[in-house]
C-alpha cells in the first residue's frame, strides 16, 4: 500500500531555534499597544491647576428678625483648563459676593428642621459663577465643606 503523505526532511535545529526566534519577536511586538508608542505624551496636570477655592463663607440665618444659626461653607470652583487660576483671582471679590447674596437669600427661607440641599447649592452658584468668569472658563462649583450651626 502507498501512502499519499510526505514525509518532509528534518529541518535541522539551528533553522527551528530562528524561526521560534522570530516568531517570539512577531508575538511581542504586536502586544504592544499603540497608544504607548506615541512619541510625546502631555506633561501631568497639577491638580491644584484645576481647582480656585472659595474658603471661609460664614452665611448668617436670620429669621424673623433673629438669628437663627449659620451655614458654613468652603467651594472649590472646577476650571475647564488648568492655568486658569490667575484669571480667577480678578473674578474672586465678584464671585465671593455674589455667592454671598445668593446664599443669604437661600439661608432666610430655611425651616428650622429642614435641611439643607447642597445639589441646588451647587447648581445654583455654578450658573452665578459661569455668569461672572465666562462659561468656557468654570466648569462647576463644588462644595468642598460644609457646616451648619444652630442658634443657642
Amino acid at each position: 500500500m502507498r501512502t499519499f503523505l510526505r514525509k518532509e526532511p528534518n529541518m535541522p535545529i539551528a533553522r527551528l531555534k530562528g524561526l521560534a526566534v522570530a516568531m517570539c519577536c512577531a508575538v511581542l511586538v504586536s502586544m504592544v499597544p499603540i497608544s504607548s508608542v506615541n512619541a510625546a505624551s502631555d506633561p501631568p496636570i497639577n491638580p491644584e491647576e484645576l481647582y480656585f477655592p472659595i474658603n471661609n463663607m460664614n452665611i448668617p440665618i436670620l429669621q424673623n428678625g433673629k438669628t437663627q444659626g449659620t451655614l458654613l461653607f468652603n467651594f472649590l470652583i472646577e476650571l475647564e483648563k488648568p492655568g486658569e487660576r490667575s484669571i480667577m483671582v480678578r473674578y474672586a471679590p465678584k464671585i465671593k459676593s455674589v455667592f454671598f447674596d445668593e446664599l443669604y437669600k437661600f439661608a432666610a427661607t430655611l425651616k428650622a428642621d429642614e435641611k439643607v440641599n447642597l445639589g441646588e447649592i451647587k447648581t445654583m452658584l455654578t450658573e452665578v459663577a459661569k455668569k461672572i468668569a465666562g462659561e468656557r472658563r468654570v466648569k462647576q462649583v463644588l462644595v468642598k465643606d460644609y457646616r451648619r450651626a444652630f442658634a443657642r
